[in-house]
């Protein structure tokens, strides 16, 4: 993906994207490994998962409840114990990429709604082009991909991102 797409995702979800770096040398920073034409694909995504988030935010956030600290947090993370609170900084993207021809991703906490918002995303990269977004057919010759009948299956355009 260029970089303005990708910069553009991290700067409207900071949070999703905090990981991110240009430079992929580093094996804990993000890239977006597809084409430009899944960035919508992606930006959607990113909002409907920033919405759950909210939710599970909101359902573990309680001011009345004086009684769990940070230590208590901390002791409990360390202990490899159930986390008692999320914030908006516990989710972000591990990894965004094509794989096999369609999306993958991975964010660092699972619920099912997430799930349920990565898969729609999966399968809505299975019939969109990967360089420009139009409805696509996923197939290939010896590399599979989504591709429209302008782009075609053209391996050396596909090893090439």
């Amino acid at each position: 993906m260029r970089r303005e797409l990708e910069e553009s995702l991290c700067e409207e979800f900071p949070n999703l994207f905090r990981q991110y770096s240009y430079r992929k040398s580093s094996y804990y920073t993000l890239f977006i490994a597809c084409g430009d034409g899944w960035e919508p694909i992606i930006r959607r995504l990113s909002e409907r998962i920033t919405k759950i988030v909210e939710t599970i935010v909101e359902q573990h956030t309680d001011p009345t409840d004086t009684e769990i600290s940070e230590e208590t947090e901390d002791r409990k993370r360390a202990e490899g114990g159930p986390r008692i609170r999320f914030t908006r900084r516990d989710f972000r993207f591990m990894y965004i990429k094509e794989k096999y021809g369609m999306l993958h991703l991975s964010l660092s906490q699972r619920t099912p709604e997430l799930e349920e918002a990565m898969n729609d995303a999966r399968q809505e990269s299975g019939c969109t082009c990967e360089s420009c977004g139009r409805p696509g057919t996923f197939g290939g010759h010896s590399w599979l991909g989504v591709f429209c009948g302008h782009h075609g299956f053209d391996d050396r355009r596909i090893l090439n991102f």
